[in-house]
């Protein structure tokens, strides 16, 4: 395997360790952007029947009151539902998140579930120096973009969010029960995976390894900020 054919595998493993069945309804969000398309690829390579959603194609849809829910359903899946919708690496490039969650949630199953992963802007890394991937600057992500000019924003073909804002957009959208996983160092490149309410016994920066998006930048171990952390 080439090491190019390496970084298109590896994105893959956050959803390859994830059990869906092939009796399930299946549907993947994929943007122009990003890594959506390699996850879908990972689905099928599992064999699964996968519908192939375009961001675009949820963004181009209006839901301006809750019963145009189904409407908006019957247009995209011809009235099916799904029973998971995998999004990953695909809410940074939404124009209007909360919406799209809310057009996702209109094409699930009442029991359906979504499975998404997102970078998130106050990851640890962009608090060790490294530069944000999208404004390729230093703290914007942290600082919530909030010194960027309107040409720079316009630039910029999608940004992070926290955890508490993706809790908000998820519960706003009608997800109210969910839960997170810490991905180590980062979903393009899954090594470790920790649930929420999981303590690791172990050090870990004897198995991860961080990543940035300009190594030059970074003026902190990340590593070794680890255990304080935890």
């Amino acid at each position: 395997m080439t090491s190019e054919q390496r970084l298109q595998e590896l994105p893959k493993a956050v959803i390859k360790w994830y059990e869906i069945g092939k009796e399930s309804k299946t549907a993947c969000i994929v943007s122009n952007y990003g890594n959506s398309r390699l996850i879908a690829e990972a689905l099928e390579e599992k064999e699964l029947c996968v519908r192939r959603i375009p961001l675009e194609q949820l963004e181009s849809l209006q839901i301006n009151h809750a019963e145009d829910n189904e409407k908006t359903a019957a247009s995209i899946c011809e009235n099916e539902h799904y029973d998971i919708i995998i999004a990953v690496d695909m809410i940074e490039y939404a124009s209007d998140a909360a919406g799209v969650l809310a057009r996702i949630r209109s094409l699930l199953r009442p029991d359906g579930k979504l499975i998404m992963a997102a970078d998130n802007r106050l990851g640890i890394r962009y608090f060790c120096g490294d530069q944000d991937m999208f404004s390729g600057k230093n703290y914007d992500s942290i600082e919530n973009y909030r010194h960027l000019f309107a040409w720079e924003r316009r630039a910029m073909t999608g940004r992070t969010y926290s955890k508490a804002e993706l809790i908000r957009f998820l519960e706003k959208a009608g997800f109210l029960t969910h839960r997170f996983y810490s991905v180590f160092p980062r979903i393009s490149n899954p090594q470790l995976l920790l649930a929420e309410d999981y303590v690791p016994n172990e050090a870990l920066d004897i198995r991860v390894f961080p990543e940035y998006n300009n190594p030059d930048t970074v003026f902190l171990m990340e590593e070794e900020l680890y255990p304080a952390l935890m």
